[in-house]
């Protein structure tokens, strides 16, 4: 089993080689209610500088759990409210008193709750608004730049803009409806990002027309501006982040037929998006959360999801590729549904936090390693990409030489002598690992196969 110690990518460039592999599971929960979460997020609920698991449970459950992280790898559970078929949970300062409150929302009555906090206890609950709808999601900013935090929500057939005045007093305003839409509406997902760069957080949102950003003036008025192509509609979920190196937001989302698309963003105006790939696909409507992180190390951002019953990351290659995929737990089982990423043992590094109906809440770490400073004396390959033959430069006595794919299945070992090329032309397109060993030489190198 050696090779599960070799890192499954290579970070290639300027001082070092990266890898990265991911550690064995740790249980956060596993009795019979983490079965029925609906979401799944963190914050630092009781002001410990300590990442809390906050999470909402439907379902049989019909409550609100948080897992106060006790900094040693155990979670103290607590029940802290029952709400009937809660589908989104999160935690902000709502009246400015230092202490996180909870906003949620349920689904098939359609509220949107606040629950303040009082010394710890979230007794205090409050409708803020309900909708006749599914209820779906939120997001929490200070979007009119008043100094507090302000909400938007959105259910299937609407979305709500909520200035709060600083006490936890909200006025509505609805930013989109179904009698007031030109298109058939239906939203699915939203989430926030200043798209534009013009210090105004706006929002972003998934519905059947597609992925629509709603730029924000600074006041709290969104206008609407779809991007996607008319063959991406219906998004289930979405993320924002810089993808390809020139500092502009980029968008990634899957739709209800579980395809993944990523688009470019063209410039600062926030509406001008160009459809780069179409990246991986899944069972339809079964992607529920992405997470975009940099995983190994490489400077490049990779994807972080689960579908078909596992955890997965897709990392980033050249030319914003995400082909090659590594799944942290193969029990497929447990069915992993849902996914997130914090640092909850503070160290840094974050952790990706995933849940199952399987009664599991779990995390798994990061395993990132880094080796020895290149230098002018290391071995190196041309050319990467191969294509029949794999040369070998600053090779200077005989190795045993070992090829594996991303899977770390041994396809090739043989001895190799300096000026020898490696014959390759067997190898189908994709990304292989070379260990060299000698009485000089321990060295693990990435290729590519064209």
């Amino acid at each position: 089993m050696e090779i599960k110690k070799i890192l499954i990518l290579i970070y290639m460039c300027c001082q070092s080689f990266m890898y990265a592999q991911f550690g064995p599971v740790q249980y956060i929960d596993n009795d019979s209610d983490s079965g029925d979460t609906s979401y799944i997020t963190t914050a630092d609920i009781n002001n410990d500088a300590l990442l809390d698991v906050l999470v909402s449970k439907a379902y049989a459950a019909d409550n609100i759990t948080i897992y106060f992280n006790e900094g040693n790898g155990s979670f103290d559970q607590q029940i802290i409210a029952v709400e009937s078929d809660p589908i989104y949970v999160d935690a902000r300062d709502i009246n400015g008193d230092g202490a996180k409150d909870l906003l949620l929302m349920t689904q098939s009555n359609g509220d949107l709750i606040l629950r303040m906090n009082n010394n710890g206890s979230f007794v205090t609950r409050t409708v803020i608004d309900t909708e006749s709808t599914f209820g779906k999601g939120l997001v929490i900013d200070d979007f009119d730049n008043d100094g507090d935090q302000d909400i938007v929500a959105i259910w299937q057939h609407a979305i709500n803009y909520y200035e709060n005045d600083g006490t936890g007093t909200f006025s509505k305003t609805a930013i989109l409806t179904t009698s007031g839409s030109p298109n058939i509406l239906e939203c699915w997902t939203i989430t926030k990002a200043d798209v534009n760069a013009d210090g105004n957080m706006d929002i972003v949102t998934g519905e059947t027309i597609g992925a629509v950003v709603y730029l924000n003036n600074g006041n709290g008025n969104f206008t609407p501006h779809t991007v996607t192509q008319t063959n991406h509609t219906t998004i289930t979920s979405l993320a924002l982040e810089e993808i390809d190196g020139d500092n502009l937001l980029d968008l990634i989302f899957t739709s209800a037929t579980g395809d993944a698309s990523l688009y470019l963003n063209n410039n600062n105006t926030g509406t001008s998006f160009t459809h780069h790939s179409d990246l991986f696909s899944a069972t339809p409507n079964s992607i529920k959360r992405l997470a975009v992180i940099e995983v190994n190390n490489d400077g490049l951002k990779d994807i972080y999801t689960a579908f078909s019953g596992n955890p997965r990351v897709f990392i980033q290659g050249n030319n914003s590729d995400f082909s090659q995929e590594i799944i942290l737990d193969n029990n497929s089982s447990l069915f992993v549904d849902n996914v997130a990423v914090a640092d909850i043992d503070n160290q840094s590094d974050k952790e990706f936090i995933w849940c199952s109906p399987a009664n599991t809440i779990a995390y798994q770490k990061s395993t990132s390693l880094k080796m020895d400073q290149k230098d002018n004396n290391r071995v190196e390959t041309y050319p990467n990409p191969m294509e029949q033959h794999l040369y070998f430069s600053h090779l200077e006595d005989d190795v045993r030489l070992k090829v594996y794919d991303i899977s770390a299945k041994l396809l090739i070992e043989t001895d190799l002598q300096p000026n020898q090329a490696l014959d390759v032309t067997h190898l189908k397109a994709g990304l292989y690992f070379i260990k060299l060993f000698s009485n000089t030489v321990q060295q693990t190198l990435k290729v590519q196969k064209r």
